[in-house]
């Protein structure tokens, strides 16, 4: 592989080093940072790094020496997210930040329900949804067609029937935008949250929880860091849940809680330690 420190790759990342402080310093010495229209250098710009992406992807799509090589329902998905988001998210982004900086910040603004219907309506929902989950998923709503709100099908719940290398196949598109992932229903603590309640959740709870957050009815929220401790490692949580006859009791501090203020946010998950006394990493 040779030395990234030497050779060409070296030059090349000294050009795009220098291409990016430079897009970066005319940025900053712009009038007015939000502009009407997210800046849209990345389709027009001939910067190395763009370049470079290109080159990348092209070889990504037909190099099948140890690449990953989409098939052809990927590739037009990918087209589908692509145009979706040019047409509709970064036209909004601005608005979308506006709101974000207000007193309202916690606000939905109307145009994310509508934009949120039409990525349903176009197939680009719940894309994340793996193979296993959606057949959880599937089964829960077989058995119990109700859960369903009026006008909803399972075929625009359950994703696309991707795998995980798939589906990261499309999430650089999504993360182009930092509202994307939500418009599609793909967005954290949500994602995350909701394939914990499909592998591990009771019926009750996936009856309750899963289903209004498949649709989009509902969001979540996700209980991790707490002070003093570098709670990203969770063997540092010192939040207890412990067992007492018919319920749990819980005793612990929270901040930093993903998503807790969202005005749709019904459901928060919480990470504790239920045997102190177990090995480190089997605590929780």
């Amino acid at each position: 592989m040779g030395n990234a420190s030497g050779g060409e790759r070296a030059r090349f990342a000294g050009r795009i080093a220098n291409a990016m402080v430079d897009r970066a310093w005319d940025f900053i010495n712009r009038e007015n940072v939000l502009r009407e229209q997210p800046v849209r250098g990345m389709h027009a710009s001939k910067a190395p790094w763009q370049e470079f992406h290109r080159e990348q992807e092209v070889s990504t799509c037909t190099n099948d020496q140890g690449k990953f090589v989409p098939s052809e329902k990927v590739i037009q998905l990918r087209k589908k997210l692509l145009k979706f988001v040019e047409d509709h998210i970064y036209p909004m982004e601005n608005e979308f930040y506006k709101l974000a900086q207000s007193a309202s910040r916690w606000t939905i603004h109307p145009e994310e329900e509508n934009l949120k219907a039409l990525a349903k309506k176009e197939g680009l929902w719940n894309l994340f949804i793996p193979l296993d989950s959606a057949a959880r998923a599937r089964r829960l709503l077989f058995e119990d067609p109700s859960l369903l709100s009026p006008g909803s099908s399972n075929d625009l719940l359950l994703g696309a029937g991707l795998t995980n290398l798939e589906y990261g196949y499309l999430c650089e598109i999504m993360g182009r935008s930092v509202w994307a992932p939500q418009i599609f229903n793909c967005g954290a603590p949500d994602k995350g949250n909701m394939e914990v309640l499909l592998r591990y959740g009771t019926k009750e709870q996936q009856k309750q929880w899963v289903v209004p957050l498949l649709e989009g009815k509902i969001r979540s929220g996700f209980a991790m860091t707490k002070p003093q401790v570098a709670s990203s490692d969770a063997t540092n949580i010192e939040c207890s849940i412990s067992r007492q006859v018919d319920c749990y009791v819980i005793n612990g501090r929270k901040w930093w809680t993903s998503g807790a203020m969202d005005p749709s946010c019904k459901i928060l998950v919480l990470m504790g330690k239920t045997d102190f006394s177990a090995p480190k990493h089997k605590q929780q």
